[in-house]
C-alpha cells in the first residue's frame, strides 16, 4: 500500500557500505543495466474477457498535483481497481479503494520510497528466496526478479496478477498464487529467506494477517538462522500506535524486532521487521527508477530506526 514515506541516514556501524547490485548478485555485473526483457508495461488495450468498465485515454484526473490518465477500471470481488498513468512522467499507478497500492516507472521499477527501503533491507540480508504477501502492481517482485532473486507472490485477488503483468511489467518468472496469505503458509512447508507482508484491505491490514498467531506461523516458514520478516504498516500520524502494536506482537515471537519510521510525517509507511535484523542499517537507493529518483533518495534519507513502545492496553 502506497503512502509516500521517507528514509534515512546511516546509524550504527559507520564502516558499513551499501552493497551494489553487482555485489549482491554477481551475474548482474555481466548484463546491461536494467533490461526489462520485453516486459515493459504494455500500452492500454482491451482484453478478450475482461470486465473492464472504462478505458478513457483522454480522461484527465487531478491527483497529488499530477494529471492522470485513467487507463482501465476493473470490478472485482474485493473492490474496484483503477489503473492510472501520469501524463508527465508516464508512471503507472494501481489504485484500489481510493488508496494508491503501487506506482512504477515505464520500466516497472517502483517510484515509491518504502518499496526501495524494503529492497535495500533485503539487499543487506542477501536474500535469494522471498515470499511476498500482497501483490498490487508487484513492483518489488519485479525488481527482485531482475537481480536473480526467486520471488513468490500470494494475493487473494486473481485480478491483481493480471493487472500487474499487463500494466506494471511483473515478469512471468515470478511465482504467483491466488490465496489468502495465512492459508498459503498453512498449506506449505517451504522455508524462505524473507517474507514481506504488504497486504491491505482499504487502509488496514486484515486482522488475521497481523495477529500474533499469524506471525508465529510465518516464523515456521522462514529459515531458522537467517530468515527475516518485514511488514509495511500504515501510520496516520505520531499518535497512531499501529506500528508499535505490530512490533509488540512480533517481539512475542522473535528476539530481535526493529522499527524503521519517520516521526512527524503524516500518512506514512513504517517498516516493522523481525528475525535476523540486528545488523541492518538504513537502506539506500539501489535501483533508481527513470523518474523521481532524487525525491526517493531524499525520502530514504529521513528514515530512522526508533524504539517501539508497548501500548498501554498491551502492557
Amino acid at each position: 500500500m502506497t503512502h509516500l514515506s521517507r528514509s534515512c541516514r546511516k546509524l550504527g556501524d559507520t564502516s558499513w557500505e551499501a552493497p551494489s547490485l553487482a555485489d549482491w548478485c554477481p551475474a548482474i555485473a555481466k548484463s546491461s543495466p536494467l533490461q526489462n526483457d520485453g516486459r515493459t508495461p504494455s500500452a492500454p488495450h482491451e482484453g478478450a474477457n475482461e470486465r473492464k468498465t472504462s478505458r478513457a485515454a483522454d480522461l484527465g484526473i487531478g491527483c497529488d498535483d499530477k494529471v492522470m490518465i485513467r487507463v482501465a477500471k476493473y470490478h472485482t470481488d474485493f473492490g474496484n481497481i483503477e489503473v492510472l498513468r501520469a501524463k508527465d512522467s508516464g508512471s503507472f499507478i494501481y489504485r484500489q479503494g481510493g488508496c494508491y497500492q503501487s506506482e512504477c516507472d515505464p520500466n516497472g521499477v517502483s517510484v515509491v520510497p518504502y518499496i526501495h527501503a524494503i529492497f535495500g533491507l533485503l539487499a543487506q540480508a542477501r536474500v535469494s528466496d522471498v515470499l511476498m504477501i500482497g501483490c498490487g502492481g508487484g513492483s518489488l517482485g519485479t525488481m527482485l526478479d531482475r537481480i536473480g532473486v526467486r520471488v513468490t507472490i500470494v494475493d487473494i485477488n486473481p485480478k491483481a496478477f493480471q493487472i500487474a503483468r499487463k500494466y506494471f511489467g511483473l515478469p512471468r518468472g515470478v511465482h504467483s498464487f491466488i490465496s489468502d496469505g495465512r492459508d498459503f503458509l498453512r498449506a506449505g512447508r517451504h522455508r524462505y529467506d524473507a517474507i514481506v507482508l504488504d497486504a491491505y484491505s482499504g487502509r488496514r491490514i486484515p486482522d488475521h494477517l497481523c495477529a500474533e498467531t499469524f506471525f508465529g506461523l510465518a516464523q515456521t516458514r522462514l529459515k531458522n538462522s537467517s530468515g527475516i520478516l518485514i511488514g509495511n504498516v500504515h501510520a496516520r500520524h505520531d499518535l497512531d500506535i499501529m506500528p508499535d502494536r505490530v512490533a509488540v506482537k512480533l517481539a512475542n515471537i522473535w528476539a530481535d524486532v526493529r522499527l524503521l519510521d519517520i516521526r512527524g510525517a503524516l500518512d506514512r509507511n513504517a517498516l516493522v521487521m523481525a528475525g535476523k535484523v540486528r545488523d541492518l542499517v538504513q537502506p539506500v537507493l539501489l535501483m533508481p527508477p527513470s523518474v523521481g529518483a532524487e525525491e526517493i533518495e531524499q525520502e530514504l534519507g529521513l528514515l530512522a530506526f526508533r524504539p517501539w513502545h508497548v501500548p498501554r492496553r498491551a502492557a
